[in-house]
């Protein structure tokens, strides 16, 4: 196989990602015909290509014009499109910071201007009636005010505070990520409402994307976008794969208690001094207490084992 060296140097580390849902492994040609990689296709815009490298399973992006022309035509067909779609087109669970969870795909950033009035007893979002909107959107909508430093939890909060404007608009400006919805409409959630745990996936490339943005970069600004394609779509694949795999210890465990090998037990843990930490209370499976409380320990380290009860038969 000829070199990898300056294709390589093109690809843009995004995660170093366990196993992407990649298309199969195929060898991909720089434009000159001298440098090749083994990857496997797992996105694609106009102008760059996200691919997973065979050898250590990274996720990086070429520059679509730096490809072969062989590469540029593999890219027009159903294969690759399918392919590409089969990850970052499929619908994704995301869980808000308040406990809401949307249903939706995350396909770009976006700095949104929201402007909110009321007239003749309707509520108005961007001249959409309120109450057509998505429900999960009419929950966030007063979230927004409410960040904004106004007292505003629900829809009837939002109601009252709008009727005390008189009638006068509000605008707000929203930084978040463009979510489509299963209906194909896009909304923008602001980042203030994703976990801190899902941000160090999503913000990463807001200021470059911003930037971008302002500078009318369209290019750069597609880049960005896809790497939050991608980025995202594998950190849910990722999520999902994780739930499955406690799923099935769970049902492991559940099996072996039925057996009467072990047991399922409660674990009360206090944060040690210095720990800020609330109260937990931890389940598991183990043979005896002692084993439990080890386990509970072992997971959950600056805390103490307060009491231990077995809640299988």
């Amino acid at each position: 196989m000829k070199p990898a060296t300056l294709l390589v140097v093109a690809v843009m580390t995004l995660a170093a990602a366990s196993s992407a849902t990649a298309g199969k492994v195929r060898t991909w040609t720089d434009a000159s015909s001298k440098y090749t990689i083994d990857a496997s296709l797992v996105a694609f815009n106009e102008s760059d290509v996200v691919l997973e490298r065979a050898s250590d399973k990274q996720l990086g992006t070429v520059p679509i014009d730096k490809l072969s022309e062989q590469d540029k035509e593999y890219l027009k067909t159903k294969e690759a499109v399918d392919s590409a779609k089969e990850l970052t087109d499929a619908m994704q669970r995301w869980k808000l910071s308040n406990g809401m969870e949307v249903v939706g795909r995350l396909v770009d950033f976006g700095r949104k201007e929201i402007v909110l009035r009321r007239s003749r007893g309707t509520m108005y979002v961007n001249d959409r009636a309120y109450q057509n909107l998505p429900p999960i959107y009419q929950k966030i909508i007063p979230l927004i005010v409410r960040h904004a430093g106004n007292k505003v939890d629900d829809a009837d909060m939002l109601e009252t505070w709008l009727s005390s404007r008189g009638g006068r608009p509000q605008t707000f400006t929203v930084d978040g990520v463009v979510l489509e919805l299963e209906n194909g409409d896009e909304y923008g959630i602001p980042f203030f409402l994703f976990s801190p745990q899902d941000l160090e996936v999503l913000q990463p490339g807001w200021e470059t994307w911003l930037a971008a943005h302002e500078k009318q970069d369209y290019a750069a600004r597609q880049h960005e976008a896809l790497r939050l394609q991608t980025e995202a779509a594998e950190y849910q694949r990722q999520r999902d794969a994780q739930d499955r795999r406690r799923i099935a210890e769970l049902q492991l465990g559940l099996t072996a208690v039925e057996a009467g090998v072990t047991s399922m037990w409660e674990v009360t843990l206090y944060p040690q001094p210095g720990n800020p930490g609330p109260p937990l209370w931890v389940t598991g499976f183990a043979r005896n207490s002692r084993d439990a409380s080890y386990q509970a320990m072992a997971k959950h380290p600056g805390y103490v084992v307060g009491p231990v009860r077995r809640i299988s038969n």
